[in-house]
């Protein structure tokens, strides 16, 4: 219901993007549209839109932008994963790690906590324990009591 609910708003309002007011909700909701397909176990759509959202947004310098790519991005490993394909969904997680673990906006630190999630998730499903730990390790390192940026513990590329 809340999935066509959003498409029915993206088809009213999407022509009207570039307007002020109504960017940023358009925008948003074309991200949230992904995972609602993700929730809806929908995983073929939700990685044909998070794609076509990486198209349109990769490279965007603007914050709100990089915010948006970076919920795409997740929306694409969660949708890999949902699909069985473990490798790449590991990847997926890794490059939102590597490409935002340093960055000190809440938003984005939840995001990449979110992913390093994910990730653990993957791994905890195929069994493969120290690696999940390892994995929860680095939520701890990125989000727990000592909240500072962790250069040092970001994924190599």
């Amino acid at each position: 219901m809340s999935r066509n609910w959003l498409e029915r708003m993206l088809s009213r309002f999407k022509a009207f993007a570039q307007r002020p007011d109504l960017r940023i909700p358009v925008e948003m909701a074309r991200t949230v549209v992904v995972a609602t397909h993700n929730q809806g176990l929908r995983f073929e759509e939700a990685l044909s839109q998070s794609e076509a959202l990486l198209k349109e947004y990769d490279g965007n310098t603007e914050p709100f932008l990089v915010e948006q790519t970076a919920v795409a991005m997740l929306g694409r490993a969660t949708a890999l994963q949902g699909l069985g394909h473990v490798d790449e969904a590991l990847e997926a997680f890794d490059e939102i790690d590597v490409r935002y673990c340093e960055d000190t906006d809440p938003r984005m630190r939840a995001l990449v906590s979110t992913a390093l999630m994910g990730r653990a998730l993957v791994l905890l499903r195929e069994e493969l324990l120290p690696e999940a730990l390892g994995a929860i390790d680095a939520i701890l390192e990125h989000a727990g009591p000592n909240v500072t940026v962790r250069p040092v513990t970001c994924r190599d590329a």
